[in-house]
């Protein structure tokens, strides 16, 4: 019998797989439950059995909105009308969909493609849909600190603190910055002399965590998100206090007749079998809406 060798015949399979498995770079931030966030579907926002996917609320002129005029001995007071705004927020479905064969998973020697590996990423992918969402709303705030063309720096981390406290916008303050505007305010801190550089929090924000959340800045959590919108070259992240953006997610009644690999709250995933294929497919289902609350609460940050 000859002897197998790899100089007389060719190899089984071009390269011997390992078990090694590593994810391709992304940010997997998540802010839910966050305490800068009001959730409106605490309130009622998003409830099953309430007849429509949009629901409305109120804005109210109360508790020191107005102060008290002054009146003249026996003069009659006039009315001073209630300032009111309304604000509407609608749930929109958002689904992921994994599709895997029974060759591919039968072969796969890495043992990750697999349908319960496929719950937990649908599951990470709802929590980081959402932070894109509230990502995207910075560029909506009508103030703006910084710069066209300019690289973001401490200066106008403290502008878009000073504009939030001036406008007595309540805590917490939450900060969602891309990358590149981190890096650079980053780079600034480094080089700042007085007391800056003499702040724990100063510190802080060198020590390397990876994507999402950096730290705590001037009692501001800051947190590198995906989906902060551009302009041109310019990046545009935010800063913003509580009572300035809203969410509400829909807990989903599914029917017994569906597969539920994994449920956490309005989070659901879902498996289902196509025997006539050879394919298992899961599906993650998340029905969630934001709003913008009052815009004076939250201020954009441009920059390079």
């Amino acid at each position: 019998m000859p002897t197998i060798t790899t100089t007389t015949n060719a190899p089984i399979v071009t390269a011997a797989a390992i078990r090694f498995v590593q994810l391709l770079l992304a940010n997997r931030a998540t802010l839910r439950g966050h305490p800068a966030l009001i959730n409106l579907g605490a309130f009622g926002a998003g409830r099953p059995g309430s007849g429509s996917l949009t629901s409305q609320f109120s804005l109210f002129g109360l508790d020191g909105y107005d102060t008290l005029a002054s009146v003249a001995e026996g003069a009659a007071v006039t009315e001073t009308a209630l300032t009111m705004a309304l604000r509407t927020i609608a749930v929109a479905r958002r689904s992921l969909r994994r599709s895997l064969s029974d060759q591919m998973r039968t072969v796969d020697p890495t043992g990750t493609l697999n349908i319960p590996r496929f719950a937990i990423d649908g599951f990470v992918s709802a929590n980081v849909t959402l932070t894109n969402l509230i990502a995207a709303m910075m560029s909506g705030f009508a103030s703006s600190v910084g710069s066209s063309g300019v690289d973001f720096d401490h200066d106008t981390f403290l502008e878009a603190k000073a504009t939030l406290i001036e406008a007595k916008v309540p805590g917490p303050y939450l900060s969602l910055m891309p990358e590149t505007h981190f890096s650079r305010w980053m780079v600034d801190l480094e080089g700042r002399a007085g007391v800056t550089q003499w702040r724990p929090a100063t510190a802080e924000m060198q020590m390397l965590k990876g994507p999402g959340f950096q730290g705590t800045y001037d009692n501001v959590d800051i947190i590198t998100a995906p989906g902060c919108p551009t302009s041109g070259s310019d990046h545009i992240g935010g800063m913003f206090g509580l009572g300035a953006i809203g969410y509400a997610e829909m807990p989903v009644e599914y029917p017994q007749s569906a597969f539920i690999l994994l449920q956490e709250g309005p989070i659901a995933v879902e498996e289902i079998r196509t025997g006539t294929s050879g394919l298992t497919d899961t599906v993650t289902h998340y029905h969630v809406g934001t709003v913008e609350i009052e815009d004076a609460r939250g201020v954009q940050l441009l920059a390079a």
